[in-house]
């Protein structure tokens, strides 16, 4: 088996935390990662694939979650 290049392939974009379910904790650990707090993710929380992650990616989970 080759190893997948891209570790975050497999991921559902909201849900940062990889447990499955896309809530408040994944918007938490982006504003984590927008404080600059270490997330333990290999993964960048881009939400919406601008390359920054900003304050759009939490309101546009937030809009999701709602």
């Amino acid at each position: 088996n080759i190893p997948d290049p891209d570790p975050c392939s497999g991921v559902s974009y909201g849900d940062i935390n990889y447990d499955g379910i896309i809530n408040i904790v994944d918007a938490i650990f982006i504003i984590q990662y927008i404080l600059g707090n270490d997330i333990s993710g290999e993964c960048t929380p881009d939400v919406n694939q601008d390359s920054t992650v900003d304050v759009n990616d939490i309101i546009l989970l937030l809009n999701f979650i709602l």
